[in-house]
């Protein structure tokens, strides 16, 4: 088969090629055998060290009288997400748990 140079031009398209499969990096290369009894408990703590470290900001924060307004504000709004994701967390750690 005769291809004409537009046809062979579109080759180099990068949205017209095949999609090439993202390689897998070498530190999520075994999180497919981890099970969630393992991983959730892990997931919880991380995001209580995570409210922690919020905490410890806001009251650094409080402390400093050149702080603007908005820092504080930008805090409290994360902190509150956190804490929420925490709530999940908890939640479906439990429910895995408890083989639900």
């Amino acid at each position: 088969m005769v291809q004409r140079p537009v046809v062979v031009s579109l080759k180099r398209v990068p949205c017209l090629r095949k999609p090439v499969p993202r390689s897998i990096r070498p530190e999520e290369q075994y999180l497919a055998y981890l099970s969630l009894k393992f991983l959730l408990p892990k997931l919880v703590e991380a995001k209580r060290l995570t409210i922690e470290r919020y905490e410890n900001t806001l009251a650094a924060v409080a402390k400093a009288p050149t702080a603007p307004a908005e820092v504080n504000e930008v805090l409290q709004r994360h902190l509150g997400e956190n804490r929420q994701d925490l709530g999940v967390l908890e939640k479906v750690a439990a429910a895995v748990i408890a083989g639900k």
